[in-house]
């Protein structure tokens, strides 16, 4: 019986020259043998890794959704809903520009409920009770928008090449106004990215 030496079993050991002896584990973990006598004082575990569920289309997902124990994303002109089962149903079709990605944002049960999805510079909702899809056709929607973000009871939409974020009414992505606007004045810059940072308890 011969026990292997630790340096051997112990995970990847990548040095900066490569005219040294270098030892690399991919997807491999070691686990100590630590009951009774092992044979060796290591041994490398398999790490589970990555299987195919199922395709959308031809086209890359490009947004990835999660509330209250559902599951949407969108892929090129296909938005979808997703479950656990590795199954998925397509809950409508939006616009692909090739621009942008798409994003999604929703208030959850306090917003209707609803989600708003931008894709291809166009704005859609989706009520998550009725599972009904439709495109905003408000007037006063962003003409333009790259994105969106919920927050406080408004969902709000950046504007292409502009320095404003529009909000909504009142926990309604379908309802806007023109006047509902805010724009940066501390610089010139258009605004090119909107997040919700943190979380308020």
């Amino acid at each position: 019986r011969m026990r292997l030496p630790g340096a051997f079993d112990s995970g990847s050991n990548v040095l900066n020259s490569t005219l040294e002896d270098c030892e690399v584990s991919i997807n491999w973990f070691p686990e100590s043998g630590q009951v009774g006598t092992p044979k060796v004082e290591k041994w490398h575990r398999d790490r589970p890794g990555l299987r195919f569920l199922f395709s959308v289309g031809s086209d890359d997902v490009e947004c990835l959704f999660h509330l209250d124990g559902r599951a949407f994303g969108v892929a090129g002109t296909v938005f979808f809903e997703f479950f656990d089962t590795d199954t998925y149903v397509v809950r409508g079709t939006v616009s692909n520009d090739g621009i942008d990605l798409a994003t999604m944002c929703s208030g959850g049960s306090a917003a209707s409920p609803s989600m708003l999805i931008i894709s291809g510079s166009t704005g859609y909702t989706f009520e998550l009770t009725t599972n009904t899809f439709a495109t905003v056709v408000a007037f006063d929607f962003p003409a333009n928008p790259v994105m969106c973000e919920f927050f406080a009871g408004y969902f709000f939409v950046l504007d292409r090449n502009t320095r404003s974020i529009q909000w909504s009414a009142l926990e309604d992505p379908s309802s806007w106004d023109s006047f509902d606007v805010i724009e940066t004045s501390w610089a010139g810059d258009n605004v090119s990215f909107i997040k919700r940072y943190g979380t308020p308890i």
